[in-house]
């Protein structure tokens, strides 16, 4: 068993999400691309040439821009959606 307590156990869950996420990102190769830019950042762009993504590392680029990707596949909320609720009862 690890020690370490939480620490550990995030780290583990961590390194799970990031197996499982290359596992997926092998599906959609030719996507996108990565590219270095000028101030040793990472971009990830389209094929139509638009910026997506921008990370301190390309393994960062790519998880993220997979990330959003899915997120546009599958449905993100508009830009300015609000929520509302009432609480009913005494606080």
């Amino acid at each position: 068993m690890l020690r370490g307590g939480r620490s550990s156990r995030i780290t583990i869950l961590f390194w799970w999400n990031l197996v499982l996420l290359r596992k997926q990102m092998k599906k959609m190769p030719d996507c996108f691309t990565v590219e270095k830019t000028t101030f040793g950042l990472y971009t990830s762009r389209s094929k139509d040439g638009k910026e997506l993504v921008t990370s301190a590392t390309e393994e960062a680029c790519r998880a993220m821009t997979h990330f959003y990707l899915k997120g546009l596949q599958d449905g993100l909320p508009p830009v300015g959606t609000t929520y509302t609720s009432t609480v009913g009862g005494k606080l």
